[in-house]
Protein backbone atom coordinates (compact mmCIF):
# COMPACT_ATOMS: atom_id res chain seq x y z
CA UNK A 1 0.00 0.00 0.00
CA UNK A 2 1.10 3.52 -0.40
CA UNK A 3 1.37 3.91 3.40
CA UNK A 4 3.44 0.92 3.91
CA UNK A 5 5.62 2.53 0.82
CA UNK A 6 5.91 5.64 2.81
CA UNK A 7 6.75 4.19 5.82
CA UNK A 8 9.50 1.76 4.36
CA UNK A 9 11.09 4.77 2.17
CA UNK A 10 11.34 6.84 5.31
CA UNK A 11 8.70 9.23 5.25
CA UNK A 12 7.79 8.90 9.23
CA UNK A 13 10.67 10.03 10.13
CA UNK A 14 10.89 13.36 8.00
CA UNK A 15 7.37 14.12 9.50
CA UNK A 16 8.85 13.78 12.76
CA UNK A 17 11.59 16.06 11.67
CA UNK A 18 9.25 18.37 10.45
CA UNK A 19 7.05 18.20 13.30
CA UNK A 20 10.57 18.83 15.34
CA UNK A 21 11.66 21.66 13.51
CA UNK A 22 8.63 23.90 12.93
CA UNK A 23 7.13 23.22 16.43
CA UNK A 24 5.39 26.71 15.48
CA UNK A 25 3.72 26.69 12.51
CA UNK A 26 0.33 25.11 12.67
CA UNK A 27 -0.05 25.02 9.06
CA UNK A 28 2.85 22.85 8.60
CA UNK A 29 2.25 20.97 11.56
CA UNK A 30 -1.25 20.29 10.15
CA UNK A 31 -0.33 18.84 6.63
CA UNK A 32 2.43 16.81 8.91
CA UNK A 33 -0.15 15.39 11.10
CA UNK A 34 -2.02 14.37 8.10
CA UNK A 35 0.59 12.97 6.56
CA UNK A 36 1.21 10.74 9.64
CA UNK A 37 -2.46 9.52 10.07
CA UNK A 38 -2.01 7.70 6.86
CA UNK A 39 1.81 6.53 7.73
CA UNK A 40 0.15 4.73 11.13
CA UNK A 41 -2.29 3.20 8.71
CA UNK A 42 0.16 0.08 8.48
CA UNK A 43 1.84 -1.62 10.97
CA UNK A 44 5.43 -0.62 9.91
CA UNK A 45 4.42 2.91 9.87
CA UNK A 46 2.83 2.96 13.45
CA UNK A 47 5.82 0.78 15.16
CA UNK A 48 8.60 3.84 13.52
CA UNK A 49 6.42 6.32 14.44
CA UNK A 50 5.74 5.54 18.11
CA UNK A 51 8.96 4.05 18.88
CA UNK A 52 11.05 7.34 17.71
CA UNK A 53 13.65 8.17 20.41
CA UNK A 54 14.27 11.45 21.38
CA UNK A 55 15.60 13.80 19.48
CA UNK A 56 18.24 16.74 19.94
CA UNK A 57 15.25 19.18 20.40
CA UNK A 58 13.52 17.24 23.47
CA UNK A 59 10.68 15.81 21.46
CA UNK A 60 10.25 12.71 21.91
CA UNK A 61 8.99 9.76 19.54
CA UNK A 62 5.83 10.57 17.64
CA UNK A 63 2.80 10.58 20.27
CA UNK A 64 5.27 12.76 22.45
CA UNK A 65 5.07 14.96 18.85
CA UNK A 66 1.60 15.05 18.58
CA UNK A 67 0.83 15.85 22.15
CA UNK A 68 3.47 18.65 22.33
CA UNK A 69 1.52 20.01 18.98
CA UNK A 70 -1.89 19.70 20.94
CA UNK A 71 -0.07 21.80 23.68
CA UNK A 72 1.64 24.97 21.79
CA UNK A 73 -1.89 24.95 19.67
CA UNK A 74 -4.62 24.26 21.87
CA UNK A 75 -6.70 27.11 19.40
CA UNK A 76 -6.19 25.44 16.38
CA UNK A 77 -9.16 23.44 15.61
CA UNK A 78 -8.06 21.77 12.55
CA UNK A 79 -4.49 20.73 14.19
CA UNK A 80 -6.70 19.46 17.23
CA UNK A 81 -8.83 17.58 14.72
CA UNK A 82 -5.71 16.04 12.92
CA UNK A 83 -3.91 15.12 16.08
CA UNK A 84 -7.23 13.11 17.71
CA UNK A 85 -7.10 11.27 14.40
CA UNK A 86 -3.50 10.30 14.68
CA UNK A 87 -3.91 9.41 18.25
CA UNK A 88 -7.04 7.13 17.86
CA UNK A 89 -5.47 5.79 14.91
CA UNK A 90 -1.85 5.10 17.29
CA UNK A 91 -4.20 3.75 20.31
CA UNK A 92 -5.85 1.34 17.32
CA UNK A 93 -2.63 -0.17 15.71
CA UNK A 94 -0.83 -1.29 18.91
CA UNK A 95 -3.28 -0.93 21.43
CA UNK A 96 -1.69 -1.71 24.46
CA UNK A 97 2.10 -0.38 23.85
CA UNK A 98 0.54 3.47 21.95
CA UNK A 99 -1.94 3.21 24.63
CA UNK A 100 -0.31 3.70 27.66
CA UNK A 101 2.11 6.29 25.63
CA UNK A 102 -0.73 8.33 25.35
CA UNK A 103 -1.85 8.09 28.63
CA UNK A 104 1.26 8.71 30.45
CA UNK A 105 2.01 11.67 28.20
CA UNK A 106 -0.74 13.63 28.90
CA UNK A 107 -3.12 12.73 25.76
CA UNK A 108 -6.13 11.97 27.64
CA UNK A 109 -6.07 15.60 29.15
CA UNK A 110 -5.27 17.46 25.64
CA UNK A 111 -7.94 15.63 23.94
CA UNK A 112 -10.49 16.21 26.53
CA UNK A 113 -9.51 20.20 26.44
CA UNK A 114 -9.67 19.98 22.72
CA UNK A 115 -13.41 18.54 22.70
CA UNK A 116 -14.34 21.32 25.36
CA UNK A 117 -12.30 24.25 23.72
CA UNK A 118 -14.16 22.86 20.19
CA UNK A 119 -17.45 22.10 20.73
CA UNK A 120 -18.50 23.23 17.30
CA UNK A 121 -16.44 20.73 15.61
CA UNK A 122 -17.95 17.36 15.18
CA UNK A 123 -14.69 15.79 13.96
CA UNK A 124 -12.67 16.63 17.32
CA UNK A 125 -15.70 15.27 19.12
CA UNK A 126 -16.01 12.39 17.23
CA UNK A 127 -12.22 12.00 17.11
CA UNK A 128 -11.59 12.55 20.73
CA UNK A 129 -14.31 9.76 22.11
Amino acid sequence: TQAERFAAEGGVEVVLAVMEQHTEDASLLTAALKLTCAAVACANGCQRFGARQVGAGGVGGGIEAVLAAMWTHAGNSALQQESCRVLLAMAQQNSAENTAKIVEGGGIREVVGAMRRHEEVQEVQELGC
